[in-house]
């Protein structure tokens, strides 16, 4: 098999490092490094498959590669260089649809049917390079962003033995992209965690299920306090005269009924900024 470097970052980067050895195909090296706020611990766990596969670990951000070395990258942040052929990055949607950051979230929460992996050989422009292959498959919801980052993982462990295997045959082969069906997923920042209760009732659930664990959790306000909402499901509808979003409308120990742009929903758990669960306690509430 062809020697390669892996450059794995967070949880999908972990989960990827983790489903190759089980295939056994073992980077030749591994290079990671910390991401603030990443719950899982995805660079110490990166960082303890090497040690228990002897596998040679580097912590950096900006490593340097040789011209000949092939070098794949699965959740990486940072330019590298240099960018050669012999360069595969693993992005996280069915290219050229969502090009740019946090895409499997993006596309959980706007509900699609499908989703995978691409590898791409970089260029300048953001994940606009050719294609090396791809997988898909079908999404039933409920998902939690666990279980899709796992799938993914899988997926692209998958795809990276298929590619190892084509380039010692010689038969590695690349597809444009075509740019007229690029779509775009912009960043996500802290504001982006907070829920927008104008939304739809599904919208909101597929929301809180996409930024779940690994990632930081869907929040809300209430009374003056931030709130991390852990699930919640979608209840019956009432016609209101005055449609107050974000107003509880019912209180019972099942958590309560919220108001939502369209629908209503019943937050079933949730937890303060501590990590203590959170109990609603008064009906007169508003959510923001």
């Amino acid at each position: 098999m062809t020697a390669f470097t892996l450059c794995a970052v967070g949880f999908r980067g972990a989960a990827t490092v983790e489903a190759l050895v089980a295939s056994n195909v073992i980077p030749a090296r591994l290079i990671s490094y910390p991401q603030k706020g990443d719950p899982s611990r995805a660079f110490e766990q990166i960082k303890l498959i090497g040690l228990r596969y002897g596998i040679p670990f580097v912590r950096a951000a900006t490593p340097a590669f040789a011209d000949d070395e092939w070098v794949m990258l699965v959740g990486w942040q940072y330019r590298v260089e240099p960018v050669t052929d012999r360069t595969i990055v693993f992005h996280d949607s069915l290219l050229p649809r969502y090009r740019g950051f946090a895409p499997t979230a993006t596309a959980l929460i706007n509900g699609d049917c499908e989703i995978g992996i691409t590898a791409i050989r970089p260029v300048e422009a953001v994940d606009a390079g050719p294609i090396l292959g791809q997988r898909r498959w079908m999404v039933e919801y409920p998902i939690r962003a666990r279980a899709a980052l796992e799938r993914q993982a899988v997926a692209t462990a998958d795809l990276a033995g298929n590619l190892l295997h084509e380039i010692v045959n010689g038969t590695l082969m690349t597809t444009e992209q075509d740019p007229m069906a690029a779509t775009y997923s912009l960043w996500r920042d802290e504001q982006d965690y907070f829920i927008d209760w104008t939304r739809s009732a599904e919208t909101i659930c597929r929301t809180i299920d996409a930024l779940s664990y690994p990632f930081m959790g869907a929040r809300t306000r209430i009374d003056g306090r931030e709130v991390i909402v852990d699930e919640a499901r979608i209840v019956d509808d009432l016609v209101f005269e005055r449609r107050d979003i974000g107003k509880i409308w019912s209180l019972d120990p099942d958590g309560p009924i919220v108001v939502c742009g369209r629908g209503c929903l019943r937050v079933t758990a949730a937890h303060s900024t501590k990590g203590e669960p959170f109990i609603f306690k008064r009906l007169r509430s508003r959510l923001t």
